[in-house]
């Protein structure tokens, strides 16, 4: 059962890429993709680790690893 679990997070919930396009942006998982308009982006930053740790802690960052 864990292994069939793992499987399914790599394949449809761990992204592979993030391409930004003019009108959208598509984030690729290995089994599909999903685009956002361009029009639902409010807005975005960059943020260095220790602010993202700071902001978010270390278990959005860890995310499937820690089963």
């Amino acid at each position: 059962m864990i292994a069939i679990l793992y499987g399914a997070i790599w394949r449809y919930w761990r992204p592979t890429s993030f391409n930004v396009e003019p009108t959208s942006l598509r984030i690729c998982f290995p089994g599909r993709e999903k685009t956002v308009p361009a029009s639902e982006i409010t807005g975005a930053r960059a943020l260095t680790g220790k602010e993202f740790r700071s902001e978010h802690g270390w278990g959005i960052r860890v995310g499937a690893g820690g089963l």
